[in-house]
């Protein structure tokens, strides 16, 4: 029995693994692509500067954690630069949460709310494309997962090997990405309320280590970075061009978030039904207080950045897990409702049909919702995405300056902002051509008629399709 158990879950596991395999390879191009091209140039620049020295479209930027770019770094050593290398440890973050979230129904559930749990996870659109994309999302999702679990089998066998992992990879998830201290009250719910009990001297030692010692390295780089670059800090954390908060703002980003982007990355035919069902989760919240406050958390994220989440519409990312879990226990439950109606045959064939109807449905999802995205770029008047950010890159053997719109784009047109350098929106690309600086212009866009009078009127000439070179 136990070897059939393993054989489900392992080939769930596997489809997942085909699923995030498609269009592993492809550029860096669609949905969250800045993040794409921001990672990886950061690691890519670390062959020239060195891993304590992250540069990339800011220049020395130590404004976020170093883990995934150190991650990526390692893969590019490994495999050569290669889109599908960069998000190689984004992928395997992924499917290792997948195992987790098995792991964590089982120990609050059962084996079936496990199995149903990890095939929800293994197919959720947002799940499928965000658990391997390079962004700190997936990585820190798994670090969290494993924490919770550790900590949830020291409280089951007082091991204090259990207790340490459950420390170390909460610090590793805050060290992924700082709001990961939301997780807190989850863990802390776990500590106080679930079972085994607790012993109160050493159990008070080892509280306040579960409460201090996860920040202490987030806490360091943080130093380390306001230390070296205050003000690239300072404006990643608050930028004053843009308006940081207001109750307009906060109500904007929750209704994005309930309404578009949670039912698009869970499924609208998983998110609709959990919906519903949260009445019946809420009247056994003790039993669910676990994910209940892991999944919830992540909208204090959401409220308190607003204006980030509405740019950045995947700060809920790490939730979806808890409420595949959530929703798979409805299942499960409405499966032992049908039992006193239904024969056991045609109970499973109801399963089955269900289980189809919800994998055609995040099939159709995920190509409506984020298929649209990574195709953006045409190829209309190009051979390949990013032929002539490649191009230019190819004939810029003196490292003359380069101007770019994006980090994608930077990353294949130089990476080094020693001499590539980014001017993100219309107004800043113009104003950077005005300035005379730069040899060569590369657009991922092809631009608007405005930045191609500037181009005509300064000298530039089009050498590729998107790109273009200044002759005096």
């Amino acid at each position: 029995m136990k070897i059939q158990e393993n054989r489900t879950i392992l080939l769930i596991i596997a489809f997942g693994i085909i699923l995030r395999l498609i269009d592993i390879a492809r550029p860096f191009s669609g949905l969250a692509k800045w993040n794409e091209g921001h990672y990886s140039l950061t690691a890519l620049n670390y062959f020239k500067y060195g891993i304590m020295t992250p540069m990339n479209e800011y220049g020395l930027d130590l404004s976020t954690t170093p883990l995934l770019s150190w991650a990526i770094y390692a893969s590019f050593n490994i495999f050569g630069v290669h889109e599908w290398a960069a998000r190689l440890p984004v992928l395997i973050s992924g499917i290792i949460s997948l195992y987790l979230v098995y792991l964590i129904a089982l120990h609050l559930y059962n084996r079936d709310v496990a199995v149903l749990g990890t095939f929800l996870a293994a197919t959720a659109p947002g799940i499928v494309y965000y658990s391997r994309n390079v962004q700190l999302e997936s990585m820190m999702t798994m670090f969290l997962l494993a924490s919770m679990l550790f900590l949830m089998l020291f409280k089951e066998t007082y091991n204090k090997k259990y207790f340490w992992a459950a420390v170390i990879y909460l610090a590793l998830g805050i060290l992924t990405k700082y709001p990961a201290a939301v997780v807190y009250p989850a863990m802390l719910w776990i500590w106080f309320r679930y079972k085994g009990h607790l012993r109160e001297h050493a159990d008070t030692t080892r509280l306040l280590i579960l409460l201090l010692f996860p920040v202490l390295p987030a806490l360091l780089w943080f130093y380390y970075g306001f230390s070296a670059t205050p003000s690239t800090v300072s404006w990643y954390i608050y930028k004053p061009e843009e308006e940081f908060w207001s109750i307009k703002l906060a109500g904007k980003a929750l209704y994005d978030a309930v309404f578009q982007h949670i039912p698009d990355d869970l499924g609208k035919v998983i998110f609709y039904p959990l919906v519903i069902a949260i009445p019946m989760i809420y009247l056994d919240r003790q039993r669910h207080m676990p994910l209940i406050l892991y999944s919830v958390a992540w909208f204090v994220v959401i409220l308190v950045f607003p204006n980030y989440y509405i740019n950045n519409y995947y700060y809920h990312f790490p939730s979806l897990y808890g409420f595949a879990i959530l929703f798979a226990y409805y299942l499960t439950e409405l499966k032992q409702f049908f039992r006193d109606y239904l024969s056991e045959i045609k109970l499973k064939n109801l399963g089955f049909g269900v289980l189809a109807l919800i994998f055609i449905f995040n099939i159709q999802g995920y190509y409506s919702v984020f298929h649209s995205f990574y195709s953006d770029f045409t190829t209309v008047n190009e051979t390949e995405p990013y032929y002539s950010a490649k191009y230019v890159s190819g004939i810029n053997t003196g490292r003359d300056p380069v101007l770019v719109d994006l980090p994608n784009t930077m990353f294949y047109a130089g990476s080094d902002p020693e001499y590539v350098r980014p001017g993100y929106i219309e107004e800043g690309i113009i104003q950077a051509i005005e300035d005379g600086k730069y040899t060569y212009v590369v657009l991922y866009y092809v631009g608007s008629p405005d930045i191609k009078k500037a181009l005509d009127e300064h000298g530039y000439k089009k050498i590729a399709p998107r790109a273009w070179k200044r002759y005096d």
